[in-house]
C-alpha cells in the first residue's frame, strides 16, 4: 500500500539522518525531524492516504468478481460503458477503510467482502457518498446469531449505527446473492436500510401503501419463510422494495411500473455529502 511506501521511505531516511547525526553532523538536524514527522504521519494517516492513492490508480478486482458483477447485478447490466467502469472502480475502493472480522471464522473470503461492496455501491450509485465512513466495522458470523440489540432472536443481518458496525450471517448473505429466486438478498436488504437512513432528504414514504406480502407474493416468497431467513420480528417494508427493484427488476416492473419508477426516481436525487469516486 501507499502508505507502507511511505512509511519504509521515511524510515530509510530518518536512519540516515539519525547516523549522520550521532556521528556529528549536527546540520542534519532539520532532516532527520521532517524524516521522523513523516514516518509518524504515514503511520497515523495511512488510511487516508491509502485511500488518496487508489482514488487515482484504483486496484484491479479479481477476474472471479467482475464476473460476479456481470452475472449477477442486473442493475449493472443496465448501466452505459463509463458508468460500468465506475461501478467496478467503486466497488474495488468500498472495502478500503473497512475492518472485517470473523465471529468463529478463521478468515473472511474475498467472495463475501464483494457481496457487500457491490450492495452497498448499486444502492449509493446515484451519489458521491459511496464509501460510508461511518461504518466501518463489518462482522461475519457463520450462522444465524444472537445480538445486544436482539438477545432472543437469532438473525442474519443487523447494523448498528452508534457503534458504525454491520453484521451478516455468511451463509445467508451467499445463498441470497447468488441464488436470490430461491433465496432472498440479505446484503441488499440491509444496505438498503442503512441508505435510507443515511439518505434523510429522500423521501420513499410512497412505499407505506404496500405491504410486505404484496412484495412477497410479487417474487414468489412466504412472508413466514422471508421472516424465518432474516430472522427478526419486525421486516423493513421500504428495505424490501428496493431490494425488489435491485434483485427482481422484471417482476416489479410487471406488477407496479409507477413503483419501480418511483424508486429510481429516489435513488437519483442528489444528496449533499463528502466522498466523490
Amino acid at each position: 500500500m501507499f502508505s507502507k511506501i511511505l512509511m519504509a521511505l521515511f524510515g530509510i531516511t530518518s536512519l540516515f539522518f539519525g547516523y549522520q547525526i550521532y556521528s556529528g553532523n549536527l546540520d542534519y538536524i532539520p532532516y532527520g525531524i521532517v524524516s521522523v514527522i513523516g514516518v509518524t504521519v504515514s503511520y497515523i494517516l495511512a488510511p487516508q492516504l491509502d485511500y488518496l492513492w487508489y482514488k487515482k490508480n484504483p486496484p484491479k478486482l479479481d477476474g472471479p468478481i467482475i464476473g460476479l458483477i456481470q452475472s449477477k447485478v442486473p442493475f449493472y447490466s443496465t448501466l452505459g460503458r463509463e458508468d460500468k467502469n465506475l461501478f467496478i472502480h467503486r466497488v474495488a475502493l468500498f472495502n478500503f477503510g473497512k475492518s472485517y472480522e470473523g465471529v468463529k471464522l478463521e478468515s473472511i473470503p474475498e467472495d463475501i467482502k464483494a457481496i457487500i461492496a457491490i450492495s452497498a455501491v448499486q444502492i449509493s450509485f446515484f451519489q458521491e457518498d459511496f464509501m460510508w465512513e461511518d461504518y466501518e466495522k463489518i462482522f461475519i458470523y457463520p450462522h444465524p446469531f444472537p445480538s445486544p440489540q436482539y438477545p432472543k432472536e437469532w438473525h442474519t443481518t443487523e447494523h448498528f449505527k452508534e457503534d458504525g458496525a454491520i453484521l451478516f450471517s455468511a451463509k445467508e448473505l451467499i445463498h441470497g446473492f447468488l441464488e436470490p429466486q430461491k433465496y432472498f438478498p440479505i446484503s441488499t436488504y440491509e444496505m438498503a436500510r442503512i441508505y435510507m437512513e443515511r439518505a434523510q432528504i429522500n423521501d420513499f414514504s410512497f412505499i407505506e401503501s404496500y405491504t410486505v406480502e404484496q412484495f412477497c407474493q410479487w417474487i414468489g416468497f412466504e412472508i413466514k419463510n422471508l421472516k424465518a431467513w432474516i430472522g427478526l420480528k419486525l421486516i423493513d417494508k421500504r428495505a424490501i422494495a428496493l431490494v425488489l427493484y435491485f434483485h427482481y427488476p422484471m417482476q416489479l416492473k410487471s406488477q407496479d411500473e409507477t413503483l419501480y419508477t418511483s424508486i429510481e426516481k429516489q435513488l437519483k436525487k442528489k444528496l449533499p455529502t463528502k466522498d466523490k469516486a
